[in-house]
């Protein structure tokens, strides 16, 4: 009978013990689960981050090659030039009124 009763509460102990343990880890541990649920959502904001960064740094790629080169708009030439004076370099403007 003795060992019946210590039977059934070491068994219950040890079921108590790993259920307290089970607990821990998922909720209250460094390293529990909700904490890795957690980060995992941040590094799916980040890479969806990442991606929209990549794009904008394409679009302003190609912006900064447009600018780079010497080819510009004609329409936008003629008016940067008769409204706003602007030049080329070593270029002489002169204003007939």
């Amino acid at each position: 009978m003795r060992d019946k009763i210590f039977q059934f509460i070491l068994k219950n102990i040890l079921i108590a013990i790993a259920i307290i343990f089970f607990i821990w880890m998922c909720f209250f541990d460094e390293n529990s689960l909700t904490r890795h649920l957690n980060i995992q959502n941040i590094l799916k904001e980040q890479e969806v981050d990442q991606r929209r960064l990549e794009k904008e740094n394409k679009k302003f790629e190609s912006t900064i090659k447009l600018y780079e080169s010497d080819t510009i708009n004609p329409i936008l030439e003629k008016i940067l030039r008769e409204d706003y004076g602007l030049a080329k370099e070593d270029e002489i403007i002169f204003k007939v009124e």
